[in-house]
């Protein structure tokens, strides 16, 4: 008898539909050896292949599963979960349908999926459109489940049609009907309790006719009698009022000339003479005939000035151009170098990823010039800024350079923003020159990608591709590929390359993605693990980038056979092997 080369696996199976998802079938089988013996905690891989038509129909779907039997050599699966959208596209009204089933590469069986087909079909009635033209022109059609939901809640209130509560009143009051009360308003009420609550306003309203009598207007405050044109008036503090002025001057010449009262004053050491007319003398008293305590100056030149010390004058000479003369710290003046207004300039812009969202943080250097100085930072979208914030060192004083910033928060991202440093001091303004950033955040749209890690500068980081690349495997099973099992933040890159150069298959995920040209870009690759896992944790878990709730590749590989995976439904990273085919996403860093 031949012998036989490969193992006769033996498989006994069970469907069910999974009650709690119904996006894949559970599997069960008993996998045994040659002999008839179940194979105990014994690694298997099992291709399922979903075939329509006949047995030997085309495949609807496939995937690979690698799983342990447990103690009596059974295997417990579940069909689609690792190709949910592969399993998903399966048109289960186009049956029948057949299973067939490969251990370990040797094809064991092939049956046909009766009620599974039906079970997973039926689910079509979750999303059924009513199209009974009768029942789309009634008005039951409108009612939806919270009409019933108020309905039965009223319901359980009891009959409240004839509860005798006061459903109409007529006011037939014979006094009140003929009382003015009767027409009183709500509105008129509101009114008056405004006006009481304005105080006492009793005499303090006229009607629009009224001319008041000159003696209500103030105690009469002005007493003119006969005025004329150019009248003065004069306030007396005697009557309190104001009255008729006539100015106390000459107003024409009493003697016919105007120059007999010029006089001519002549002095002799201490006589002051006045000539002319007067012909007085007056002499002075106390006067300094010493000269010797006189000031003088040794070959004074044009300039030079001087000041009293507390005891004499000394004389300071002149400065030079651009000099100022100040007080100094003694309380003598002395020269000094010319105050200038502060000096501004703006640096550029550094940002604090450590706080969601990212901040700006503006920078400049102001020197004071020995004044204290107010500085300030304008912003805005344009360069007419349109706002301002003060630099968290302002006021600044000296005469040295000082670095200034200011934290901005509740910036847009995205957004392209300008900014200049602003300094004042009493001797005037300075600006710096206008720069300008554009605050970058986690989930913005930036160089065709979508941020979804900034490094500590917040200048750089990676961007994934705003949409997936399509579905496929990792590529060379069994190969072990040098170089491409980096898994952190920035790995990706290098992963790529290494694969691309020791694996010639083509179309696998890795090709996919440095093919990728996005924004005209050829930089993409595939990410990383930990990238990847930053994808699920930034985009997808906050519903951006449109990911699937799949399995997804990273460039990240574990073994020969393995690499890392990320299953974005049930947000966990595991060793796949190299031939599932997965979603590949591309990345790139900026």
């Amino acid at each position: 008898m031949k012998r036989v080369i490969f193992l006769l696996i033996v498989v006994i199976a069970s469907f069910s539909i999974s009650a709690q998802n119904t996006d894949y079938v559970n599997y069960q089988a008993v996998i045994r050896d040659g002999s008839g013996n179940a194979r105990v905690s014994a690694s298997v891989t099992l291709l399922i292949e979903i075939i329509q038509g006949s047995p030997s129909g085309s495949v609807s779907f496939s995937e690979t599963q690698t799983t342990i039997t447990n103690t009596f050599g059974i295997v417990n699966l579940k069909i689609g979960s690792e190709n949910p959208t592969g399993f998903a596209s399966i048109d289960w009204s186009n049956s029948p349908y057949f299973i067939r089933i490969s251990v370990d590469g040797t094809v064991v069986g092939t049956n046909q999926l009766l009620s599974v087909p039906y079970a997973l079909y039926a689910k079509k009635t979750e999303s059924y459109t009513e199209t009974d033209p009768i029942f789309l022109v009634h008005p039951s059609n409108s009612i939806s489940a919270t009409n019933i939901s108020n309905w039965n809640l009223a319901y359980g209130w009891g009959n409240h049609a004839t509860a005798g509560y006061l459903t109409n009143f007529t006011e037939t009051d014979p006094v009140f009907g003929a009382s003015a009360a009767n027409s009183i308003l709500s509105t008129n009420i509101s009114n008056w309790n405004t006006a009481y609550g304005w105080g006492n306003h009793t005499g303090l309203y006229k009607a629009i006719s009224y001319l008041p009598d000159w003696s209500e207007v103030i105690n009469n405050p002005i007493s003119i009698s006969s005025p004329s044109n150019n009248q003065l008036l004069k306030y007396s503090s005697t009557s309190s009022k104001w009255e008729n002025w006539t100015p106390n001057y000459l107003t024409s010449e009493i003697d016919g000339s105007v120059t007999n009262e010029i006089q001519t004053l002549s002095l002799n050491t201490n006589q002051l003479t006045i000539s002319e007319t007067g012909g007085n003398t007056v002499t002075f008293t106390n006067w300094d005939t010493d000269n010797t305590d006189d000031v003088t100056l040794a070959a004074p030149a044009t300039g030079d000035m001087l000041y009293f010390n507390g005891t004499s004058w000394t004389g300071i000479p002149k400065g030079i151009t651009g000099q100022v003369l100040t007080m100094g710290a003694s309380g003598a003046p002395e020269w000094q170098n010319s105050i200038k207004i502060p000096s501004a300039l703006t640096l550029a812009a550094t940002f604090n990823v450590s706080t969601t969202p990212v901040t700006a943080i503006l920078n400049g250097v102001v020197n004071p010039n020995n004044l204290p100085t107010t500085v300030t930072f304008e912003y805005g979208t344009t360069t007419g800024y349109g706002s301002s914030a003060t630099a968290a060192q302002s006021p600044v004083t000296g005469v040295s350079d000082v670095n200034v910033t200011c934290d901005l928060s509740s910036l847009t991202p995205g957004t392209l923003y300008h900014f200049r440093v602003k300094a004042v001091n009493a001797l005037g303004t300075s600006y710096g020159d206008d720069m300008s950033f554009t605050l970058l955040g986690i989930g913005i749209t930036w160089e065709n990608g979508i941020i979804f890690y900034l490094d500590n500068t917040g200048l750089h980081g990676l961007v994934a591709a705003a949409a997936d690349q399509g579905t496929t495997t990792w590529g060379c099973l069994s190969t072990l590929i040098s170089g491409a099992d980096g898994i952190a933040v920035g790995t990706g890159s290098q992963n790529t390359t290494e694969i691309i150069n020791g694996c010639a298959t083509a179309g696998i995920a890795a090709r996919i993605c440095r093919s990728y040209s996005g924004g005209s870009y050829n930089d993409w690759f595939l990410p990383s693990k930990d990238e990847l896992g930053l994808m699920l944790t930034n985009l997808h878990k906050e519903g951006i980038g449109g990911f699937s709730a799949a399995n997804y590749w990273s460039s990240s590989e574990s073994s020969n056979d393995n690499a890392w995976k990320y299953n974005f439904s049930l947000e966990s990273t595991a060793p796949s092997p190299k031939n599932n085919s997965y979603i590949v996403r591309a990345a790139r860093a900026f």
